[in-house]
């Protein structure tokens, strides 16, 4: 009775080690390949696989085997792939990856850095109000540093007969920010002008005042004084020019 057991028990030790055998040959790449190459556009492969079977390159079909299991691919207008190997396979599980001959590993460029699309984020002036004639000074503010070339920003002001300022200003590359001069001319009423500044899109917008100069200060007439005091009835006598003076407050009495 033992030793049955022992013949069954060698028995399935023998199918499962032939059966491991088989499997790990049909897990294995059954295409030998002999020769890849590629110049130019044209591509030659040569080797051997299953007899009679489709043999694909990167999974497209380029030729058959023969009989006795040997292949040959010369094909043109092929192109080169960017790490040089293919896969080349005859239906089996596992395809053969070979390297290319003649062909050179391009590497890509790295990707360019992400820009940032700068917009416009503010306009303003400074003083907020001047005399007409005086100059002010306009800051436009992006939201990002100026891309390369700067940026050309449009200015626009709703009352040039008070308020002038330069149809464009150029942001440096780089800043966000940049100062440009208002001009204001002499105004004889308070006037108000609304600075405008477009850039990419984006509209922003400030209002500057220009007053009129200061009225000038009022004077009164202090004193006339005659001379002599006491004059003949019947004589005209005639006041030396006087001059008006503002008037002065009486100082105070101790």
């Amino acid at each position: 009775m033992t030793g049955r057991r022992y013949r069954v028990a060698w028995a399935l030790f023998t199918v499962i080690a032939v059966l491991s055998v088989a499997l790990a040959q049909s897990a294995q790449a059954a295409v030998s390949v002999s020769r890849a190459e590629v110049s130019g556009d044209r591509l030659k492969i040569e080797g051997s696989a299953v007899a009679s079977r489709p043999i694909t390159v990167d999974g497209v079909q380029m030729t058959t085997s023969s009989s006795s299991g040997g292949f040959k691919i010369d094909r043109s207008g092929y192109t080169r792939p960017a790490d040089c190997t293919v896969d080349v396979n005859d239906g089996s599980p596992v395809p053969t990856n070979v390297r290319l001959s003649g062909c050179t590993v391009v590497t890509p460029p790295p990707p360019p850095p992400p820009t940032t699309s700068a917009t416009l984020d503010s306009v303003s002036v400074s003083p907020a109000s001047v005399q007409g004639g005086a100059t002010a000074s306009g800051t436009v503010t992006l939201t990002a540093p100026a891309s390369s070339g700067g940026a050309l920003v449009a200015l626009s002001s709703s009352n040039t007969a008070a308020v002038t300022v330069p149809a464009t200003m150029t942001v440096p590359a780089g800043v966000n920010s940049y100062v440009t001069f208002v001009s204001t001319s002499p105004v004889t009423s308070t006037a108000t002008s609304l600075i405008s500044a477009t850039y990419n899109g984006v509209t922003r917008t400030t209002t500057l005042t220009v007053t009129p100069p200061p009225p000038p200060t009022p004077t009164s007439l202090d004193s006339i004084v005659l001379g002599p005091s006491t004059v003949q009835t019947g004589t005209t006598q005639t006041s030396p020019p006087c001059t008006s003076q503002p008037r002065r407050r009486p100082e105070a009495r101790s």
